[in-house]
């Protein structure tokens, strides 16, 4: 089977040979074990680890499952460790053990010669299962479906063309490109197949997958009609504050109920919420947080919507969560929140980073009155962006800079 590089194995490299274990958290289907995998070719490549040395085990192996349940230390029966090289360990979905922090916490503290790479699907199961008694013995990294650009490289585009004089035949190419990924999204198996109809029973497939998989059998869901009617909801008002109240009383359900829907919906990699932007010298903010989705093919799978963007009332939203998770492959999501006064005042995103601050306003559709942007005179100290699909303007206080600039903006300043 062929593999594609992902992006985050730079920033795992720098782990490869110290001794705390690397744990990789991410939705199902997003690439986790191939990234494993590439991990392990990685080894073998340029650190002159053997085949020897490397052992994988996948805990959806239900015998597996039990005997590491019994004692972590029946884990070296399946090894034969040379005392003076570095055993590499490979475990899929350590969720479904039933104390996967205290199995590595014994395996770290007693074997340093053992070096652990980890997956998990559920962070919910994970949060509950691995406690504090492993800070300084795991480090924590979360894979994303494709972004734009490893989307690109995957269908064999190598890369995004961004020239000062793009020709007509250049924007209408990239732009085709971006409307599959709005339309489709990032999941490996469906950026690499061709077939539309196809790609569409992919994510359908996902969904039910998840469901089964995630949902009933790692959280206890008492009424799945709500938790599916929630996560519809939630799809349709990608980019927009969640009252939860609101959807409580629209659903016929507890605040209760659809505060935990809702931690489930994040903790298993579905949806993402993004918090206000807060400084001392602003105090009249909303405190609610906006909604995005990792994965735009599975929100618009869960609408049963996929047409083009431009035959639908829900383009700028689609636009705006894309530009989201562009961000989101770049910055920690510690450090990308919104803005919005009690006034109405609004900036899409604030990146408010060590390697970069930005202002970021994103409109899909023609934008007509300029003076709507005078907010960004409130972050002077910022760049400031307005991102659309194909208009550059440098202002005094902001600048209009198109999609596909802005991505190379992004990408070449952080590293």
């Amino acid at each position: 089977m062929k593999m594609f590089n992902r992006d985050i194995i730079k920033d795992i490299e720098p782990f490869l040979e110290r001794r705390e274990a690397i744990l990789v958290r991410g939705m199902r289907r997003v690439g986790k074990t191939t990234l494993l995998k590439l991990i392990e070719k990685k080894l073998k490549k340029e650190y002159g680890v053997t085949e020897k040395q490397i052992y994988f085990f996948d805990l959806e192996d239900l015998d597996l499952r039990e005997d590491f349940n019994i004692s972590p230390r029946n884990l070296l029966k399946y090894l034969k460790i040379d005392k003076r090289k570095k055993t590499y360990v490979f475990l899929d979905e350590i969720q479904y053990l039933d104390n996967p922090a205290n199995f590595l916490k014994i395996l770290v503290d007693h074997y340093p010669k053992l070096k652990f790479f980890v997956t998990g699907s559920s962070s919910l199961e994970i949060k509950r299962k691995i406690q504090d008694s492993l800070v300084g013995r795991v480090m924590y990294f979360q894979l994303y479906p494709l972004n734009f650009l490893e989307a690109l490289f995957f269908q064999g585009k190598n890369k995004l063309q961004v020239t000062n004089r793009m020709t007509p035949a250049q924007i209408k190419n990239s732009n085709k490109l971006l409307q599959d990924y709005l339309v489709f999204g990032g999941m490996p198996e469906v950026v690499l197949e061709e077939n539309i109809e196809v790609k569409k029973k992919l994510l359908k497939s996902y969904l039910n997958l998840y469901i089964s998989k995630d949902i009933r059998n790692l959280a206890e869901i008492k009424n799945l009609s709500v938790f599916n009617k929630l996560t519809k909801v939630l799809a349709s008002q990608i980019g927009n504050i969640f009252i939860k109240t609101d959807v409580a009383n629209r659903l016929d359900a507890s605040l209760k109920i659809i505060q935990r829907y809702f931690d489930i919906l994040k903790h298993t990699f579905l949806v993402v919420s993004l918090p206000p932007y807060f400084s001392n010298t602003i105090s009249q903010l909303v405190k609610f947080k906006k909604i995005y989705f990792y994965d735009l093919g599975l929100r618009n799978a869960l609408l049963n919507d996929f047409n083009e963007l431009e035959f639908r009332a829900d383009s700028g939203a689609v636009f705006e969560n894309f530009i989201f998770l562009e961000l989101a492959h770049k910055y920690d999501l510690t450090e990308i929140s919104y803005y919005r006064t009690q006034q109405g005042s609004e900036i899409d995103f604030i990146v408010d980073s060590h390697k970069n601050k930005m202002a970021i306003e994103v409109k899909y559709k023609k934008f007509r009155d300029k003076k709507i942007f005078k907010v960004f005179d409130n972050f002077s100290e910022f760049d400031n962006f307005i991102v659309n699909r194909t208009f550059n303007l440098n202002l005094k206080n902001y600048n209009f800079i198109d999609w596909r600039n802005f991505l190379k903006k992004v990408y070449e300043e952080v590293k």
